[in-house]
């Protein structure tokens, strides 16, 4: 889109904002704009917000699980209402392998959406709406706060096999469920404001997106562990000790931009993959699944060194 420079007096210099632009964030005459300097680029932007209309889910025929998929990616898009339509009163739920009611089907889902709330109930829908006054600056300190949780919780994990306790491996589906819910969290601000520097919008995005399939991973290596009641290899105990290890690198990467750090961890990635590839062979068909889903694990932490490295 190019707009002609207007020209007023002998330094004034105007340029028309797009309607289409004006329409889409209701600006008004009088309004306070803002205006930043980029090189060779400025960026206007305003604190109205795009409301959205209301998006319409129908989880008739959906299992729990997928109703949660299409809800939460709703809310992480933007959506501020979100009416969930449904013609069954029950829905089922793989975990607990049974029909569940609909009402605390979509209760249990938003209970995971930060400042989200079941605000109406009828009949045939239910409807979800944002009553929080989410503000752009929350999110690095919920971004900091998601690495800690993971740090946390894979640190757990080590204590849990250390300890072989496994009443506690409960835990760890619970921590994944908690980051899960900031993940989203930034990922929606994110979708509706950007980042303030708005170059570092897309890699942001995929750094807490990669992060949630990091949480996800620990979640499936503590219920491996559990079908074998806890009971590894110390070669696997070691791959899993080197994950916390890979994860408390990153963070200090995140927020400390030093290049000895991603070159420690290639060697520590190099090395840790090479000493376990072999051990496979020799231990059995869930512990392999464990190995396979750190190894895993280590390719996106090295996917977010790289991505780090974008914002750098």
């Amino acid at each position: 889109m190019k707009r002609k420079i207007i020209q007023i007096g002998n330094s004034t210099q105007l340029v028309s904002l797009p309607r289409s632009w004006v329409k889409k964030y209701k600006t008004k005459k009088g309004q306070e704009i803002d205006i930043k300097e980029e090189e060779n680029r400025l960026i206007i932007s305003t604190e109205n917000i795009i409301e959205y209309t209301p998006v319409e889910i129908d989880i008739t025929d959906y299992d729990l699980s997928s109703a949660l998929h299409a809800i939460q990616g709703a809310y992480r898009f933007g959506y501020d209402e979100i009416k969930v339509k449904f013609s069954k009163k029950e829905i089922f739920d793989f975990k607990k392998k049974k029909e569940i009611a609909v009402f605390d089907a979509v209760n249990i889902i938003t209970s995971r959406l930060i400042g989200m709330e079941i605000i109406s109930k009828k009949k045939d829908y239910f409807l979800i709406k944002d009553v929080s006054a989410t503000s752009s600056k929350e999110f690095d300190n919920i971004l900091r706060r998601i690495f800690l949780l993971l740090i946390e919780m894979s640190s757990e994990l080590i204590n849990i096999v250390q300890n072989r306790d496994m009443e506690s491996l409960g835990s760890i589906v619970d921590a994944h469920d908690n980051i899960t819910k900031f993940t989203s969290f930034c990922l929606r601000l994110l979708n509706k404001k950007g980042h303030e520097d708005y170059r570092k919008t897309p890699f942001l995005f995929h750094i807490i997106a990669s992060i949630d399939k990091v949480t996800d991973n620990f979640k499936y290596i503590s219920k491996d562990l559990k079908r074998i009641d806890l009971k590894i290899t110390k070669n696997t105990f070691e791959m899993i000790k080197e994950l916390n290890q890979a994860i408390q690198k990153f963070y200090g990467f995140f927020y400390k931009f030093e290049k000895k750090n991603i070159v420690s961890f290639v060697e520590m990635r190099r090395n840790s993959i090479f000493k376990h590839r072999n051990e496979v062979r020799k231990i059995g068909h869930i512990e392999s699944v464990i190995i396979g889903r750190c190894f895993a694990t280590f390719d996106i932490l090295l996917d977010l060194f790289e991505a780090r490295q974008g914002i750098a």
